[in-house]
């Protein structure tokens, strides 16, 4: 990374614990159990969750670790795809009141995740937020939502551009964002793998991270940029698997998503090493 750009500490993916237990509000907070038995110093809670869990993530859950909320939610809508309950919203007003909500609702708990003592707000995919308002307007929409949450007695937002803002991550310092970053790099590493590899081996994706893919999004904008580290990826249960696996081999027919296999302690913690500079 370059040094005058300051980083925060890896955050471990809890991505194992969701598939194991469901998204239940009881299973959120046994999450938030597991996840704090790990040392997993703070959690992104995903806009698919519903208010129920979400409330339940960050009240109910017996935990001193941080939280925060990344909007809007966006997945491909691909026919191998389960279904998802609702689009993100699209009109100027649908997008300030559903943000405005999530400042109002959420912002005030005391383990939600902040940066210099303002609330986080992740946006996971900046460029609908560009085209929806441009981009001289996506920076007045933040600075309108930066005196909302000051009026609620907050310290202003910190606005974070999440994983589906990659397109844009060189749009963002004039869109008026504060940071950014890819919270799984180990998915993106994956996907560039050739399409042979039908389930590719976590050790080579994770050196494809640490030696390529973090230093070339850290080089796409000057603002900050936030490395992230987990330890596989395996979204298996968003899709409906194939009834035939492919001949020859292609990750595109099956399993038709990225599956990171063979992950092991070492590599993890030699990936989580290259991040840290050791």
């Amino acid at each position: 990374m370059a040094e005058s750009k300051p980083t925060v500490a890896a955050r471990a993916n809890c991505a194992p614990y969701f598939k194991k237990c469901g998204s239940t509000p009881k299973s959120v907070a046994s999450r938030s159990c597991w996840a704090t038995q790990a040392s997993v110093e703070w959690r992104l809670t995903p806009t698919w969750t519903t208010r129920c869990e979400a409330c339940a993530a960050m009240t109910k859950a017996k935990s001193d670790r941080t939280w925060t909320l990344q909007y809007p939610t966006v997945h491909g809508d691909g026919t191998n795809s389960r279904p998802f309950a609702a689009d993100p919203p699209q009109r100027p007003e649908q997008v300030w009141q559903s943000i405005s909500y999530m400042i109002a609702r959420y912002f005030h708990q005391p383990t939600y995740w902040r940066i210099g003592g303002a609330p986080v707000l992740v946006i996971y995919e900046a460029g609908r937020l560009r085209d929806t308002f441009g981009v001289a307007g996506t920076r007045q929409l933040l600075a309108e939502l930066r005196t909302f949450a000051r009026k609620l007695g907050h310290a202003g937002l910190h606005v974070h551009a999440s994983h589906g803002s990659l397109p844009v991550f060189g749009e963002l310092e004039a869109m008026g964002f504060d940071s950014y970053g890819l919270y799984s790099p180990i998915l993106l590493a994956a996907e560039r793998r050739p399409p042979e590899e039908e389930l590719p081996e976590y050790g080579v994706v994770a050196a494809d991270v640490a030696h390529d893919l973090w230093p070339r999004v850290d080089a796409l904008s000057p603002l900050p940029c936030f490395p992230a580290a987990s330890p596989g990826w395996d979204t298996t249960p968003r899709r409906v698997a194939p009834r035939a696996r492919a001949t020859p081999p292609n990750r595109t027919t099956w399993p038709v998503t990225s599956i990171v296999v063979d992950e092991t302690p070492a590599a993890f913690e030699a990936l989580l090493n290259s991040l840290s500079g050791k």
